[in-house]
């Protein structure tokens, strides 16, 4: 019911169907408005308090109106808390709904206390004291309604519960004055309501005539903008039969001809002769046929050869007498905007280096395609595409060299799929293609094997011979699925072909999120890991030939999960790689394995595995040479191993640690020598300690003739070069002749012993130092236990 009194305000006030934003002015007016009074209203209020305790000090009643002195008390110091708020805070120019119906809210509040108090200290009350009350009453709703005036709603409720408060105390005694004080106040109310909604129209209606006034100015700027802005702008005008008349010079040189070539030329034929595109110009035509004015309508024009864009405005004159005298207006030539905001619209949707569809605009057409796919029931498919080994292009060939290369793989892209198919850069070396896919998942891997042999195909970029490579991840959108989905879909099936190995696809499967949500879990314990003391070092001693004195040990990394119990590495550690916890997890892991080694016996050597992502901060030989110093330990002590796929990613910044590690006295060991494409070059450019060779090669050593030659040909390029050699893997006596045959200079494998806990290897190094004497490498037919 109140809802609908207030519509009837709005209506009557000249707020009704007006536009929310003049709404909001009107509301921060009526606000301001009520504001000014605020603390002359609650100064009144606390007056009135004063009076009323002072004649009702000795009354009955005066426990409940001390009760009700606090509540109205409190009211005050709300209101006066907001007011200094509001005075203290930037002058606001639009107020909410919300604020308004907070006025209301407060001002129905106080209505309903001061109603309150004529039924609590009237009864019992003397003439004098009820004659009291009704002055303060009707001076407060005098005031009252004077102070809330701006906003009739809070006006209104604040004067109809005051008011039947007042009116039910006057009438529970029935005289005739008490009649007739009822009905004056009833009548005030009304006056009140009625000053009210006048001051709120006059306010509203000041506010709309000042809003007309600043829209006229500016309408009025904006013609003497056009008129004045002479660098750019011309005055053209025509007669009533459509010739051009008064033709300034600055109109001549935009049109290309002479002035008096123009003047009194048709204007439709002078358009014709400029080429105007005929869709155009339909709303010119329009204009001039109702003889209306017309604002900022731009043509398509080609002069001198150049297409040119042009933005008339223009008005119909008349005589007195109201006679057509033709057309007067302002022109200009846009031809420079429209081509920059043609460029940002371009630049918006599209990607400036390869020229593919950005990221941004791929996700808007994802979701058109996917709307329809699911209107017409046909399934269609994202392929994601990261490039393999694209920083390492740029970083030895430089980003222009990098951005020809993007070109030429968009190049590529476009080449395998059907012209409709969307072709995106989503950002570095990332892209991705949507298209229909009604032959499902075979033909998908058929187009996926198609793009991995041509993205790996050399590319000729200036002289440069660039060899890269890609991993693509496949959803196919079978079922209706929004675009954030399907992007989701894709870039998991993604991780999972990049986890797989280069080179490689896979098409998403459900069960891929349920192993991506397992891996979330697993890599918020694995965050924990180090506090919670779940990580652990095991220990495989490696041997030195001919005798297999123990030389030293390689530690690795265990997790001993609490609940999943042991998590082999090579399972969490690509998760610490990915989620940069490898960074505490191998500083925890080098200064627990020189720890160890520290105490072991001062020739024995302790060997660790450094991550690629150990390289990136840029520290790392400070923190090494910290931990030597904290744990004592000597620097030729400690072994530190690196694979290719290390010196790949980033090889100038890893060969400038690894030569500071070099300086300091630390040993630099090549893992898994062999099995990249590139191993021999490394070895040209850093000088390397030892060499791992793969166990591949080791375990194929007794049945292949040629593993056997290559791991003979890396042993005498090891002596070569000075670098000692270490043959991972070993579990069978006859590796180990085959290997002493080769000189090789150290054994690691099954065939000694397990990797195995510190207080085990402590024995196992014990034992060994006091059987050496006696121990015949050779003749050994099983492995040592652990």
């Amino acid at each position: 019911m109140l809802s609908a009194i207030f519509s009837v305000q709005d209506r009557l006030v000249g707020l009704a169907g007006q536009d929310p934003g003049f709404v909001g002015r009107a509301h921060a007016e009526q606000i301001r408005a009520v504001v000014r009074l605020t603390p002359a209203m609650m100064l009144g209020n606390m007056f009135s308090i004063a009076i009323l305790l002072v004649s009702y000090s000795t009354h009955p009643a005066m426990p409940l109106l001390v009760l009700w002195s606090l509540i109205l008390s409190f009211l005050v110091f709300r209101s006066l808390r907001a007011w200094r708020a509001f005075r203290r805070a930037p002058p606001r120019n639009w107020a909410s709904p919300r604020a308004i119906r907070r006025a209301t809210i407060n001002a129905a509040l106080f209505g309903i206390v001061w109603g309150m108090m004529p039924l609590i200290a009237t009864p019992d009350s003397g003439d004098g004291q009820r004659l009291l009350v009704t002055a303060v009453l009707t001076g407060m709703l005098s005031a009252g309604s004077f102070a809330l005036s701006a906003i009739p709603r809070a006006t209104l409720v604040f004067l109809l519960p005051a008011t039947l408060g007042s009116t039910l105390a006057l009438l529970a005694r029935m005289t005739a004055v008490d009649l007739l004080l009822g009905i004056l106040q009833f009548a005030l109310v009304g006056v009140a309501l009625l000053a009210s909604h006048h001051h709120a129209r006059m306010l509203v209606s000041h506010l709309r005539a000042e809003r007309d006034a600043l829209e006229q100015k500016g309408v009025i700027g904006l013609l003497l903008k056009s008129f004045e802005d002479h660098a750019s702008d011309w005055l053209w005008h025509i007669d009533d039969a459509g010739r051009f008349q008064h033709v300034s010079q600055r109109f001549a040189d935009a049109a290309g001809l002479p002035a008096p070539d123009i003047e009194g030329m048709s204007a439709p034929v002078q358009l014709r002769r400029s080429g105007v595109r005929p869709g155009s110009i339909a709303r010119l035509i329009l204009a001039f046929r109702r003889k209306r004015a017309f604002r900022d309508v731009e043509i398509g024009l080609t002069i001198g050869g150049r297409p040119r864009w042009w933005r008339l405005s223009g008005e119909p004159a008349f005589d007195n007498t109201g006679r057509f005298l033709g057309f007067r207006g302002v022109g200009s030539d846009v031809t420079e905007a429209r081509e920059s905001a043609n460029r940002l619209s371009y630049l918006a949707h599209y990607d400036n280096i390869t020229g593919a569809v950005n990221r941004g605009r791929f996700g808007e057409l994802l979701c058109e395609l996917a709307a329809r796919a699911s209107l017409r029931q046909t399934p269609f498919a994202l392929v994601y595409v990261d490039l393999d080994f694209f920083k390492v292009v740029n970083d030895r060939h430089g980003h222009r060299t990098g951005d020809l290369l993007l070109a030429a793989v968009v190049e590529r892209l476009r080449a395998l799929v059907p012209p409709e198919a969307i072709v995106a850069r989503l950002g570095g070396d990332e892209f991705a293609l949507a298209l229909d896919a009604p032959g499902g998942e075979h033909e998908l891997a058929a187009l996926a094997g198609r793009i991995i042999a041509h993205l790996s195909e050399p590319f000729e970029i200036g002289e440069a011979r660039l060899t890269i490579g890609a991993s693509l991840g496949i959803v196919v959108a079978e079922t209706p699925s929004d675009a954030e989905t399907l992007l989701h879909r894709a870039d998991l099936a993604l991780y999972i072909a990049k986890e797989s190995g280069r080179r490689t696809f896979r098409i998403f499967r459900p069960d891929m999120e349920d192993r991506q949500r397992d891996r979330a879990l697993l890599e918020a314990d694995l965050a924990h890991a180090i506090t919670r003391g779940e990580l652990e070092l095991h220990y495989q001693p490696f041997v030195r030939t001919p005798r297999a004195a123990v030389a030293g040990f390689e530690a690795l990394l265990r997790w001993k999960h609490p609940e999943r119990g042991m998590i082999p590495p090579a399972f969490f550690i690509p998760l610490a790689e990915k989620s940069s916890l490898i960074n505490r997890i191998g500083d925890w892991a080098l200064r627990e394995a020189c720890r160890v080694a520290a105490a072991m016996p001062g020739d024995v050597i302790m060997a660790v595995n450094l991550s690629s992502r150990q390289f990136e901060p840029g520290h790392l030989a400070a923190d090494i040479r910290g931990i030597l110093s904290e744990t004592g330990l000597a620097p030729q002590r400690l072994e530190l191993e690196v694979t290719e796929s290390v010196l790949i990613e980033n090889p100038d910044a890893v060969i400038d640690c690894l030569r500071e590690l070099k300086a300091i006295g630390v040993r630099i060991a090549m893992d898994d020598f062999g099995t990249g494409y590139s191993s021999l070059s490394y070895l040209w450019r850093f000088p390397f300690d030892k060499i791992k060779i793969d166990g591949a090669f080791i375990a194929a050593m007794t049945q292949d003739q040629t593993a056997r030659d290559i791991v003979q040909a890396i042993a005498m390029l090891t002596r070569q070069l000075g670098v000692e050699l270490t043959a991972e893997r070993v579990e069978t006596a006859e590796e180990i002749r085959l290997l002493k045959e080769i000189r090789c200079d150290y054994l690691q494998g099954y065939f000694f012993a397990r990797p195995m806990p510190v207080a085990d290897a402590a024995v196992y190094l014990l034992a060994r130092a006091r059987r050496h004497g006696r121990t015949n490498l050779a003749g050994r037919s099983k492995p040592l236990a652990a």
